[in-house]
């Protein structure tokens, strides 16, 4: 929206320019669930509650959480176990697809796609990278979902 004066920008440090208007990154919100309304389907950037990417616009997809995991690019914890649509940026960037085979569209995960428990969990000849916290994952970007693993090359 507009400010006046120095406002405080939602997910900005600092103060801008006073009376001046800064883009920023959209904040997670609810707009419907299963399909319904079909008028909210499919959902864009940051709204909810997705089940796959088919219930996303275009190239997005459905991050798939837990709790209240960090969506990419979206401000905001939303509703805990809410999934939203999301901007990948690329196919090997780290993201949630699924947790404990659920939901079973998205089993087996694909390339830097997480939360897998083992290797069975993963397509093809690709393997399940067990880490702790934020650690690296080789051949994939991005830091993820601290404590999460992910599908990887081996």
């Amino acid at each position: 929206g507009q400010r006046t004066g120095v406002q405080a920008v939602p997910g900005c440090e600092g103060l801008g320019t006073s009376g001046k208007d800064y883009c920023r990154y959209p904040s997670l919100s609810y707009s419907g669930n299963n399909g319904a309304p079909v008028e909210s389907f499919p959902l864009g950037v940051c709204q909810g509650d997705c089940d796959n990417d088919g219930e996303c616009q275009g190239s997005l997809q459905c991050f798939q959480r837990a709790a209240t995991e960090t969506v990419p690019d979206c401000l905001g914890d939303g509703t805990s176990g809410r999934d939203y649509c999301a901007v990948r940026p690329t196919d090997t960037t780290l993201f949630l697809k699924g947790d404990n085979g659920s939901p079973a569209a998205n089993f087996p995960l694909g390339i830097c796609d997480g939360d897998c428990d083992s290797d069975a969990n993963c397509a093809g000849s690709l393997i399940c990278f067990q880490r702790g916290g934020t650690q690296e994952v080789p051949g994939c970007e991005g830091l993820g979902t601290s404590g999460k693993d992910y599908c990887r090359y081996p």
